[in-house]
C-alpha cells in the first residue's frame, strides 16, 4: 500500500513539475499554506502498523520569511500479533492506541531557485493519548487487559523541505526532534492470576524522527 502511494505521488509530482517548468512567470511565495499529512510518525508509542497514513491537517500563515503554524494529527495504532509463549501454547495480543496531537509554533522559510523551500521550526505540542491492550490464550480466553489514559506535552524542534511542484502545490518532508514529558494512568487486570493494579507513571523522552511527517501542501 505504501509503495503504491509513493509511486502515485511521484507520478503526480512529475506531471505538475513539467507543467510548472513551462510557466514563465516569476515564482512568488504565498502567504497561506494548508497541508494534509500523508504520513506521520507517532509521538508516544512505537508504530506496529507502519505506515500511518492521512493523519491530519495543518495551516500556516507567513509574514515574509516568518510563519505561524497550527496543526492537528490523529494517529491510530492497532493490530494483532501472534507469538509463541513460554508454555508453548499460542497466544495473541490486541492493541488499540490513539494520539490526538495539537501543535502550535513558528518557523523560518527560505526558497531556493523556485524548486526547494527550506524550513526551520519550533512547535509546542499537547497530545492526549489513550490505549487498550488485551492478551488471549489459544482458546481466545482473555488473560490480561490493560487500559491507559495519558497526556504528553513538550517542544518539537525540526527542519523541513518542500519540493515545489507548481505555484500552488508542493510535497513536504519534516525531520524532527521531540522533547516530551509523558504522564499516564495505567490499570491492569490479570484474569489468569486473579489480581488488578492501578498506578500513575511519568516519563521524559527525547526522540529523533528522521521521517517525521510527509505532507501535500496547497499554497494561496
Amino acid at each position: 500500500m505504501f509503495k503504491n502511494l509513493f509511486f502515485i505521488i511521484l507520478l503526480i509530482s512529475l506531471c505538475f513539475k513539467t507543467y510548472s517548468q513551462e510557466e514563465t512567470e516569476a515564482f512568488t511565495p504565498k502567504d497561506w499554506t494548508i497541508s494534509s499529512y500523508l504520513f506521520s510518525q507517532p509521538y508516544v508509542y512505537q508504530n506496529n502498523n507502519f505506515p500511518t497514513l492521512f493523519t491530519g491537517l495543518s495551516v500556516k500563515r507567513y509574514f515574509g520569511p516568518i510563519g505561524l503554524r497550527l496543526g492537528y494529527e490523529r494517529i491510530v495504532n492497532k493490530g494483532v500479533l501472534n507469538y509463541q509463549g513460554d508454555s508453548l501454547s499460542v497466544t495473541s495480543e490486541e492493541n488499540f492506541l490513539t494520539e490526538n496531537a495539537f501543535r502550535i509554533g513558528t518557523e523560518y522559510r527560505h526558497t531556493y531557485y523556485d524548486i526547494i523551500s527550506f524550513h526551520l521550526f519550533l512547535d509546542y505540542i499537547i497530545n492526549p493519548f489513550d490505549g487498550k491492550y488485551d492478551m488471549f490464550n489459544i482458546n481466545q480466553e482473555k488473560l490480561v487487559e490493560a487500559n491507559i489514559d495519558g497526556l504528553s506535552q513538550g517542544v518539537i524542534l525540526g527542519m523541513g523541505f518542500d519540493w515545489i511542484l507548481t505555484e500552488y502545490l508542493s510535497l513536504g518532508l519534516e525531520t524532527r526532534v521531540d522533547f516530551l514529558n509523558n504522564k499516564h494512568d495505567l490499570s491492569i487486570v490479570n484474569h489468569e492470576k486473579g489480581y488488578s493494579v492501578n498506578y500513575i507513571e511519568t516519563t521524559s523522552d527525547i526522540q529523533l524522527k528522521l521521517l517525521g511527517n510527509l505532507t501535500l501542501n496547497y499554497h494561496f
